[in-house]
């Protein structure tokens, strides 16, 4: 178990012997062990952790919380499960989560849920109830929230003589017209600054989908829908911008701040210095849609079947995802990067103060509200066996779009029926 797990201990402190306040159950000296992923072992994170636990065990005196690192994927919990020592707490992925629900190494959390007002499902963006549940069982507490949308240069835009509102690129055919305006020549002919920094990927597709009126899934999950006229239309739409148009030259990012204006990239992205010049709109309406819109996920936390003490886990979950404690990480980090996955987060003071002063807050509510799940049914299998096929189409220009995503659409219904 050790050489899977890196156990790295954020914190070691010393339990608080004494009676809790009768409003507030005591679990003298016992600790809560959480496992979040490598990729967190960040400063500013393990700083969060450190603050978390103070105001955890100000909530529980005589806990504490253990910072724990698995890597990515369903695995370690796998293996955990099988070896009988899994955590108390695990963060999971939307890309996996329903899995390994399915294959029963998560709790059902529905009691907790019913007994909490403030996790109660209908207090979480829309969106970020789908990874989390299977026919009304509760089986993960939405960690975050981030989605696709276009980032895009607000100073090159005005520079260009356009309209920088997230509104102003409500269509493909805006984001095309945006994308020539912007691109600019030099003397040898070739691009030195990128219009649009297109991708290719299956959850750049599921947005582009999206935007046109199309669905991933048929209703019952049992097969896919991608392959349809929408879903044909949005890869010849993507097609077009890589293969047709003369907006991107090779290593161009919009991230970079200079040599691209716009891009296709996740709401994650932002960094600190972004916050002066950086835009963001949703996934532009196609012509088959109702509306700009774009994928989105929603990690989680869960509590393993096997976890020996689900109350002690519990009050972990229910302490994380309080209003307040929401509203503190988001400051902690800076107030730049709104991942809270309440509706309400959207009207705190915090958020509300910080969307005044940076620009690309201006459209973030409206990106999550009205994003949908990205592929979260073996997602894995999909994005390795079929998603190939659409890197053809979009990116190579080997494919045509249609005969890419039938053959896709074959191979993922083959995976969705094999389970």
């Amino acid at each position: 178990m050790m050489r899977i797990v890196k156990r790295v201990s954020v914190v070691a402190t010393i339990c608080v012997l004494g009676i809790a306040v009768a409003s507030v159950q005591s679990f003298a000296e016992q600790e809560v062990t959480v496992w979040l992923w490598t990729a967190h072992m960040t400063e500013d994170r393990m700083a969060w952790n450190e603050k978390f636990t103070e105001s955890y065990q100000m909530q529980y005196p005589g806990c504490t919380v253990r910072f724990e690192f698995t890597a990515f994927g369903p695995e370690p919990l796998i293996v955990a499960t099988a070896a009988g020592a899994v955590p108390d707490v695990s963060l999971v992925s939307a890309a996996y989560g329903r899995d390994l629900y399915e294959a029963g190494v998560m709790r059902d959390l529905n009691d907790f849920v019913e007994r909490t007002p403030h996790v109660s499902m209908d207090k979480f963006i829309p969106a970020a109830q789908i990874f989390n549940q299977k026919n009304g069982r509760v089986y993960g507490i939405p960690w975050s929230i981030e989605a696709e949308a276009i980032l895009y240069n607000k100073n090159h835009v005005l520079e260009a003589g356009l309209d920088p509102s997230p509104s102003s690129l409500a269509t493909w055919d805006a984001l095309l017209t945006y994308a020539q305006r912007l691109t600019q020549i030099g003397a040898d002919g070739t691009i030195i600054r990128s219009g649009y920094e297109p991708c290719h990927s299956m959850i750049c597709f599921t947005s582009f989908l999206y935007s046109n009126g199309g669905e991933f899934y048929r209703e019952d999950g049992g097969a896919v829908a991608f392959n349809s006229d929408k879903g044909v239309q949005a890869a010849e739409f993507m097609a077009s911008i890589k293969q047709q148009h003369e907006v991107f030259r090779s290593g161009h990012t919009v991230l970079d701040g200079t040599i691209a204006s716009m891009g296709h990239k996740h709401t994650s992205s932002t960094r600190r210095g972004f916050t002066e010049w950086l835009m963001m709109a949703p996934i532009p309406k196609g012509p088959q849609g109702d509306q700009p819109r774009g994928a989105t996920w929603s990690n989680m936390w869960v509590i393993p079947r096997s976890a020996p003490n689900p109350e002690l886990s519990w009050t972990f979950i229910e302490h994380w995802l309080s209003p307040e404690l929401q509203e503190a990480e988001f400051l902690h980090f800076g107030g730049i990067h709104p991942r809270a996955p309440l509706k309400d987060f959207f009207r705190q003071r915090a958020f509300v103060q910080a969307s005044r002063t940076v620009p690309y807050m201006e459209a973030m509510s409206e990106i999550f509200l009205n994003a949908k799940p990205i592929a979260y049914i073996r997602q894995t299998e999909i994005n390795s066996v079929p998603a190939p096929r659409l890197t053809d189409a979009v990116h190579r220009g080997t494919l045509v779009p249609k005969i890419a995503l039938d053959e896709a659409a074959r191979l993922a219904n083959a995976i969705l029926q094999a389970q």
